[in-house]
């Protein structure tokens, strides 16, 4: 069996690079595509009801079930915004409120969640126990109608409006959502997101010291939701997220999967899906093609990728590799024999154990292997996920239809 450098290869929070984002015109074929996924859903509320019945029922969670989550890198989230005819011609959809809005609506920062090239987050507080992330932009907001807006103002505006237009074309109930955006007298900027219990790199550290039955249950009912989340941006929003990773799931306040940050997202054609170009995402999660020269790529099997990834580490709490890069040393050992590799990640369970039942190891290890596919043609769609028998077997244990 190769001989790894487990030390150097123990998870961590990862940052994020980012290049390029979906065109506006891409964007707006995607909200034609799915819009009427929205009105056929009969529990869809408009943004003002939707906004305030989120505050509603976040001030009245107790405190004791929100916990701090870890914001290690540039940290995004989406809008929740009804899509309509007449909101697609305006989806930015930046409120503007009094310079005592925050205050009054959320209450006061109490500590520092972390910060990014572009923005901080700060936990805030509310009077009566309410808890939220507002992530505040360092440059401030400035209508492009004015000639004398600066570069790093306008790159900032380009970061928002890409953001907030992504998540409107994203509804779903593992895929995490903002409660609004807005814009105070001063300029600044800021997004209010609902404030979870925890993220994943966090559950993978508890597991590692409790490997109990239970702890194995959990994991593989979080993986079973990512992949649920993963087949509806995929399939029916045509979105790959492109920066999948333990940092950028969350876990709410009830225990089940948030699929957070869309900065790097892209929408792509499903009849021709290799037309992304540029750096995106995480160097431990990178699929290996991103990294050729010149790579035109179909961005849903760099999801399926690093879902793979995700698994991996989520197992064994550790990366298999640094970067997907034939220079890295463990990395070059998988390119040689990539059956063996993944047997040696995957832990083997004892014979009778009662995991066996749900958790088949040769069936996780033939899929994540096949995810892992270092020629992306081969690598399955979230659709062949789904016939594979370690995800039937997920979803006899955890199961509900995508």
């Amino acid at each position: 069996m190769p001989n790894f450098n487990y030390p150097s290869m123990q998870v961590s929070p990862a940052t994020t690079l980012c290049e390029t984002y979906t065109s506006e015109r891409a964007l707006n074929k995607a909200l034609r595509s799915v819009k009427n996924i929205f009105k056929k859903s009969a529990q869809t509320p408009s943004k003002k009801s939707s906004t305030q019945q989120r505050s509603k029922n976040s001030r009245t969670q107790k405190k004791e079930l929100v916990f701090e989550n870890l914001f290690n890198s540039s940290i995004k989230r989406q809008s929740t915004i009804t899509v309509s005819g007449t909101q697609q011609k305006n989806i930015l959809d930046i409120s503007e409120r009094s310079a005592d809005y925050i205050s009054t609506t959320y209450g006061r920062p109490i500590k520092s969640l972390g910060s990014g090239s572009d923005g901080a987050v700060s936990l805030y507080v509310h009077q009566d126990g309410g808890m939220y992330a507002i992530k505040t932009f360092f440059a401030t907001y400035k209508s492009k109608t004015n000639r004398n807006i600066s570069n790093i103002e306008t790159t900032l505006e380009s970061r928002v409006v890409h953001e907030i237009k992504m998540s409107n074309i994203l509804r779903h109930k593992y895929v995490s959502s903002i409660i609004e955006s807005i814009v105070l007298p001063d300029g600044s900027v800021h997004i209010v997101m609902d404030y979870y219990k925890n993220d994943l790199f966090t559950v993978v550290q508890e597991h590692q010291s409790n490997h109990s039955i239970n702890s194995e249950l959990y994991l593989n009912k979080l993986f079973y939701q990512l992949l649920v989340a993963i087949e509806y941006i995929h399939n029916q929003a045509n979105v790959a997220h492109r920066d999948i990773k333990l940092d950028n799931i969350c876990v709410d306040f009830e225990g089940n999967l948030k699929l957070i940050d869309f900065g790097c997202a892209s929408v792509f054609d499903p009849n021709m899906p290799t037309n992304t170009t540029g750096l995106a995402g995480s160097d431990p999660y990178i699929a290996p093609e991103v990294f050729e020269p010149n790579s035109i790529y179909d961005p849903s099997k760099v999801d399926i990728w690093a879902i793979g990834i995700v698994y991996l580490a989520m197992v064994s709490g550790r990366f298999p590799w640094e970067i997907a890069k034939s220079a890295e040393r463990n990395y070059s050992i998988f390119l040689k024999d990539r059956s063996k590799i993944v047997d040696h990640w995957l832990p083997k369970l004892p014979s009778g154990s009662p995991s066996l039942e749900y958790n088949n190891v040769n069936a996780a290890n033939e899929l994540i292997l096949a995810m892992l596919d270092i020629n992306p043609d081969y690598r399955p769609t979230i659709s062949q996920i789904k016939t594979s028998d370690f995800y039937k077997q997920l979803y006899s244990q955890f199961g509900e239809d995508f």
